[in-house]
């Protein structure tokens, strides 16, 4: 759970089969940067504080396949929430992500990177490396 902190971002990243959440994120009190990520295969993509209803903004993101979108955390377990003040700027909710996976060769270089075919491909999200020939 992130609290009292300021200049917060989740850029580039691809988050799959979380726990409970993708993301903890405490009370919203500065803005911060969500963009560029694909969020996958998680119980919850976004938790927030009970009672509270942050004006987040999230842009350029895939957020697919996840058994509940927003929720608060509570002492009996995350909820569901609406997302009522949720501001979402080229947000896509569907599609089936595919990652590259450990071969009987051994670690591919494009290991747990999207591959052709898989949805959000065109989103700057994973591990940026060279990839040798």
């Amino acid at each position: 759970l992130f609290k009292s902190i300021s200049d917060f971002s989740m850029t580039n990243s691809i988050i799959y089969g979380s726990y409970e959440a993708a993301v903890w994120f405490g009370p919203f009190t500065s803005p911060f940067v969500f963009r560029d990520n694909i969020v996958t295969h998680c119980s919850y993509f976004w938790l927030r504080p009970e009672n509270t209803q942050p004006a987040y903004k999230f842009s350029n993101s895939l957020i697919a396949e996840n058994d509940q979108y927003m929720g608060f955390y509570t002492s009996n377990g995350p909820k569901p929430a609406t997302t009522d003040s949720i501001k979402e700027i080229n947000i896509r909710k569907a599609g089936k992500i595919l990652l590259s996976e450990v071969k009987t060769q051994g670690l591919p270089n494009d290991y747990l990177n999207q591959v052709t075919g898989s949805a959000g491909i065109d989103i700057p999200a994973g591990i940026f490396k060279k990839i040798k020939n």
